[in-house]
Order: structure tokens, then C-alpha cells, then sequence
């Protein structure tokens, strides 16, 4: 997550560089610092969240954001003992966050496109 993060940081200093009158010292003082702490902060404070809430479980070939025992999101007859809330936390923290910055990447791309 972080990394997809960064890809949208990125492409929004690549923008504020190159297509914006925005003073290099402003960009350096004021905006770089948010640029890198988002993609830092993001990933662990919902990695301690997911952590301490016990929806990190096994999927099948990776850990990720699962319940537990596997078996339970399929079998009625076997209780979910933790992550219940996997695919609602799964939309929050992953899936929404990316369609964000494939968006804000798409629209940063166009806006070097049309400047430069």
C-alpha cells in the first residue's frame, strides 16, 4: 500500500514542479513533508489498527486482511472466530485507497500531458 501511495505522491510533486508556479521552497517546506508521511504513516497505523482488531489471519497463501478459520467464509456451519469485517476492511483500507490514486495519477498525468 505504501508504494501505490508513493506513486501518487509522486505524481502530485511532479505536477506542483512542473505545471504550477508553486515556489521550490514552499513545495520543499510545506508540501514534500505530507508527500512522504502519508505513504509512511498510512500503512502503519492501519497495520497496528488491523493488528490490534486481529483481522490479519491466513489467506490461504499469504497473511493478510482474512477471517479466520479460512473455512468460515464459505461453511455456514463454521463460526468465524476473528475478521469478521475482513471485506469491509478490505474495501477501506485497500481497494478504496488504490482507486484514489489511480485516480489522482490519471488526472496528474493528464494535467503534465496538457502543460508541457
Amino acid at each position: 500500500m505504501g508504494t501505490t501511495l508513493y506513486y501518487g505522491a509522486l505524481a502530485t510533486y511532479y505536477v506542483l514542479e512542473v505545471s504550477t508556479n508553486t515556489p521550490k521552497k514552499v513545495v520543499k517546506t510545506q508540501i514534500e513533508p505530507f508527500l512522504h508521511a502519508i505513504p509512511i504513516l498510512y500503512p502503519v497505523t492501519t497495520g497496528i489498527f488491523l493488528a490490534v482488531t486481529q483481522e490479519f489471519n491466513n489467506a490461504f497463501t499469504i497473511c493478510w486482511i482474512a477471517a479466520y478459520p479460512f473455512e468460515c467464509r464459505y461453511n455456514p456451519n463454521v463460526e468465524c472466530e476473528r475478521g469478521k469485517n475482513f471485506i469491509l476492511y478490505r474495501w477501506i483500507f485497500v481497494n478504496i485507497p488504490i482507486v484514489i490514486v489511480f485516480f489522482v495519477v490519471v488526472i496528474c498525468m493528464i494535467t503534465l500531458i496538457c502543460t508541457v
